[in-house]
């Protein structure tokens, strides 16, 4: 009997696990999630993110000839391939997100509010839209209820640890692509420019946080401010965190991954 008992208890407790855990989500769902979040695109476009990183610190006095920088853009694109890191992402959410997580995200993605607000966070990542940002930065941060509602986007999705963690990879990654162009014989040591750079980093936070505040308000001003705190509460959802925090996670990961194949 007492056997029998455990027996049961243990049927009990596999099938309450099985219901608490969910079916893993699907590859045509995952698929789905990265196209409607918009991760897709933003992942396409990291190495052209990389490449301008090289491009500016060129046209701030680093000697590269044409050549050579012809040679590191192949390189670039060849090691942070977008398919790499869609890869590495898709790992990453395929062990963080359920079948049911994927509904809840489409319940968001699906309506007509989540698809502009996609829309308008990709668009917001061009060039062009960085340029119109700055030169509407004063007009921007004059509107202080929009200020502080992007203040509250920036501390409930913590926008800024994510954007160091983004940026301290992304540095780190040209860092060791441009070194290896330049003297391709030579080790890379990318741990110690990662020190070196996460410390500055450290020191200009706040500036670093001012300009992410200007970021949000800039790519959130078509909309009301009642729209907006609907997204903030999406974001609040268990589904929504895992997808934000994984993502990111997962493309630092594939980035800094790429960079240590230098060393």
């Amino acid at each position: 009997m007492i056997k029998l008992k455990l027996y049961f208890s243990f049927i009990l407790l596999m099938m309450a696990s099985s219901l608490t855990l969910g079916a893993a989500i699907s590859n045509e769902s995952l698929d789905k999630v990265m196209k409607m979040s918009g991760l897709t695109q933003q992942i396409a476009e990291t190495p052209a993110a990389i490449i301008g990183g090289l491009a500016q610190a060129r046209a701030q006095g680093t000697p590269v000839s044409d050549d050579v920088f012809t040679a590191l853009s192949d390189t670039v694109n060849n090691t942070f391939h977008p398919t790499k890191i869609e890869d590495a992402v898709k790992q990453s959410l395929k062990s963080a997100l359920t079948e049911e997580d994927a509904k809840k995200l489409f319940s968001w993605y699906d309506t007509a509010l989540g698809k502009k607000i996609t829309d308008a966070e990709v668009k917001a990542t061009s060039p062009e839209a960085m340029q119109s940002m700055m030169q509407q930065a004063q007009q921007l941060m004059s509107n202080q209820e929009r200020v502080q509602i992007a203040l509250e986007m920036l501390n409930q999705m913590k926008v800024l640890d994510k954007t160091l963690a983004s940026q301290e990879a992304t540095a780190v990654a040209v860092y060791a692509a441009m070194s290896s162009a330049l003297a391709p014989d030579q080790p890379v040591n990318t741990e110690a420019y990662r020190q070196q750079f996460s410390s500055q980093l450290s020191a200009m936070k706040p500036q670093l946080e001012q300009m992410i505040v200007l970021g949000l308000v800039y790519t959130y001003q078509d909309f009301s401010v009642a729209d907006i705190k609907k997204y903030i509460e999406f974001n609040k959802t268990p589904a929504a965190s895992k997808l934000n925090q994984t993502s990111i996670n997962g493309m630092n990961t594939a980035i800094s991954s790429a960079a240590n194949s230098f060393n």
